[in-house]
């Protein structure tokens, strides 16, 4: 399933077509309502030999997105919610991604010295 997600996000990042993107969007919602209840449970059987290797690898898949980047992320999600169109859910979900992204942000511009 997160193989299926990966594929429709990357898919919906580089098309330009909106009715390829809404249902693009439509796809990734149904593969995560499909995936998210299954998050904490054991892992398949059929999967295990899948997922297990003898070394750990050499780098951790990691979100380091530009300081710019990080700013538009934070300001399209605080308009978002100004908008005040969100299920109370969705805005509740939202609220709390932003105050992440916010609080990384302002931590990663602290701690980066200034460059000349």
């Amino acid at each position: 399933m997160a193989d299926h997600c990966d594929r429709f996000a990357e898919t919906l990042l580089e098309s330009d077509d909106s009715t390829l993107r809404l249902a693009l969007c439509g796809r990734l919602v149904a593969c995560l309502s499909l995936l998210r209840p299954t998050l904490n449970g054991p892992i398949p059987p059929h999967l295990i030999e899948s997922l297990t290797v003898d070394t750990l690898p050499a780098s951790n898949p990691c979100f380091e997105p530009s300081s710019e980047l990080f700013c538009d992320y934070s300001l399209t999600l605080a308009q978002l919610l100004t908008g005040r169109a969100l299920l109370p859910k969705m805005e509740q979900t939202l609220t709390g991604l932003l105050c992440k992204l916010v609080w990384y942000f302002a931590a990663e511009l602290k701690a980066t010295p200034p460059t000349a």
